[in-house]
């Protein structure tokens, strides 16, 4: 995502509707305004208690997203139980997992952070198998299945 946002800023001369017509909406649309929903979202979480006394609306407003940000949590939170993969958890914690990226991208936007080339984070003590060797011990959990 960050270097999707950069790429938007070094080339926003795109974003010109007079030149580049429909793209340029569809881009901002999908590359800017995308990305950066989550500080709405952020400013409508915060306020929304706030205006708890101020009728049904507001309540219902602020229930909803305890609810949403509740099973979000829970499905963080059981992501190594197979109860995570429920729907009912695991939409909402894509959908904060998702935004918490765009607000990290920001973020690394306005810090300066450069990210060139995405290099995947391998779990502690893990060991680079290569896919011949990972094929064969794959075969014995077949055969015991069988």
């Amino acid at each position: 995502m960050t270097r999707g946002l950069r790429g938007v800023i070094v080339r926003r001369s795109l974003l010109d509707p007079r030149r580049h017509g429909f793209y340029s909406i569809q881009l901002l649309w999908h590359k800017l305004l995308r990305r950066l929903m989550v500080f709405p979202l952020l400013a409508v979480a915060v306020t929304s208690p706030f205006l708890w006394g101020r009728g049904w609306l507001y309540r219902l407003a602020t229930i909803g997203q305890a609810a949403f940000y509740g099973l979000a949590g829970a499905g963080i939170a059981l992501r190594h139980r197979p109860e995570s993969r429920a729907r009912y958890l695991a939409l909402p914690a894509y959908f904060c997992l998702v935004n918490m990226a765009a607000l990290q991208a920001t973020l690394n936007i306005v810090r300066g952070r450069r990210i060139d080339r995405w290099e995947p984070m391998r779990a502690p003590g893990a060991a680079d198998t290569s896919a011949a060797e990972d094929l064969t011990t794959l075969e014995p959990a077949r055969e015991a299945v069988v």
